[in-house]
């Protein structure tokens, strides 16, 4: 079976319309080969000359081209990717017309195989090797959620794992044509997402989807992710009928299969989840991609600890921007609240803490500054002779100070002072001049130094 990003000739007459290998498209694009076929379109390789790189280039068949609800899926699926900017959603480059007016979209090219074709040739995959594949695709819809689209065809056809050197086991979502957004429903054709139409895979729609389609919000994602991480643990879908009435019915009214009874090893807690995201009412499922993985954290490999952080970092960045939810919804859920408050909490006692260290350590400096001026004026002003008990001389030197003790030289004894009457002041004692200390302003009224 071809891999995304092998040629291969067309499988039926259908591809007949596709540009021949060698053709140039819009002027700049030599094509090379298919890619993929389909009813709705065709996915060839190409080289941009001008650039010298590969790309993968969509083209809509003539019978579609000529369709207004075609183009307008195709625009939609045009515009939904280029406004997310995801290393986890394929890069579009360019969306025109050709000269017969054919609509043409230019993206990365990736070389790879879908999550389904994994799965459909191993079974079920180890449990944190499939979680990692679940997060990445997560990561691509969280980034959907906070530009306001909704993407309603999440399958693991169309989670794309690389094989490119350096991307390995990589994941990018493809493929936004029938994904629904307030900014495009607003100016484009309302009957695009009309209530009487069935858009989406039926084994991955939402009870809400399979009733309107038109009429569901961010949760309709959360459910398909159910079904695909049920597909990853199990190796098969949880709803499965003959018929697509049958298959409606089912997933309206029918319990799914617990996954430990098609996979006995499944930890009860990665059941617990699974079987929460397939809750018939969407207030009961997980209320944004963030509360799923923070459930499924704990059984995470350290690898894939990226993109968990990614995750947060954007329901973090959608709640301080003042988002209200994904498209369709006009305010948050209870839980969803709850959560948002609780990371603006988190993060108002992050920045009070910072202000918090930031002061403490000022008040600390000054602190510490106005002691040590203190105790060095103390210990300057301990230096110098009181002030009180000097007296200047008529000749400028120094008088011993009252009471002084004995002069430190032994030729010269102090007299002991004599007898006075209360109140008297008593005579002072003569010895040498003190001798004066280097660096201090002397008594001298001329201000010299002595």
């Amino acid at each position: 079976m071809p891999r995304f990003g092998d040629s291969v000739p067309p499988s039926d007459s259908s591809g007949s319309w596709v540009p021949e290998p060698g053709t140039i498209l819009a002027g700049r694009y030599q094509i090379e080969g298919l890619l993929g076929s389909g009813g709705m379109a065709a996915v060839v390789s190409a080289i941009q000359t001008d650039l010298n790189r590969r790309v993968a280039i969509k083209l809509l068949p003539p019978r579609a081209a000529k369709s207004v609800l075609g183009v307008e899926r195709f625009m939609r699926e045009a515009r939904a990717a280029s406004a997310i900017d995801s290393d986890h959603v394929v890069k579009v480059f360019e969306v025109g017309r050709l000269d017969d007016q054919t609509p043409f979209m230019v993206m990365e090219f990736v070389v790879g195989a879908p999550l389904s074709r994994l799965v459909e040739h191993r079974g079920a995959l180890p449990v944190q090797e499939g979680l990692d594949y679940l997060l990445q695709a997560a990561v691509a819809v969280a980034h959907c959620h906070a530009a306001g689209i909704v993407h309603r065809d999440l399958k693991p056809e169309n989670i794309m794992v690389l094989e490119n050197p350096g991307q390995r086991g990589h994941v990018k979502v493809l493929d936004f044509g029938i994904s629904k957004a307030d900014w495009f429903e607003q100016d484009h054709t309302p009957s695009l997402t009309g209530t009487s139409e069935v858009f989406g895979t039926p084994t991955h729609m939402s009870p809400e989807q399979v009733r309107s389609a038109r009429n569901v919000d961010h949760r309709t994602d959360i459910w398909s992710l159910g079904v695909v991480l049920y597909e990853i643990m199990t190796g098969k879908a949880p709803f499965i009928a003959e018929s697509l009435p049958a298959l409606s019915a089912m997933i309206v009214s029918d319990e799914p299969v617990p996954p430990s009874h098609l996979r006995p090893d499944l930890p009860a807690e990665i059941e617990r989840v699974i079987l929460r995201c397939l809750a018939k009412k969407p207030a009961d499922r997980p209320q944004s991609v963030h509360d799923l993985v923070q459930e499924l954290a704990p059984f995470t490999a350290p690898s894939s600890r990226p993109h968990l952080d990614r995750i947060f970092a954007i329901a973090v960045a959608k709640h301080l921007a003042g988002s209200t939810g994904s498209a369709g919804v006009s305010g948050p859920y209870p839980s969803q609240r709850n959560t948002a408050n609780a990371w603006g909490t988190t993060h108002q006692r992050r920045l009070s803490t910072r202000r918090g260290i930031a002061v403490g350590l000022g008040v600390g400096v000054v602190l510490f500054s106005a002691v040590s001026i203190t105790m060095i004026a103390l210990a300057w002003f301990r230096e110098a002779p009181p002030a009180a008990e000097i007296e200047a001389s008529a000749d400028g030197t120094l008088a011993a100070p009252l009471a002084a003790a004995p002069p430190p030289s032994a030729s010269s004894h102090a007299a002991p002072p004599a007898a006075t009457d209360a109140g008297a002041k008593a005579a002072p004692t003569t010895s040498a001049p003190l001798k004066p200390r280097p660096n201090r302003p002397s008594a001298d009224p001329l201000g010299g130094r002595l």
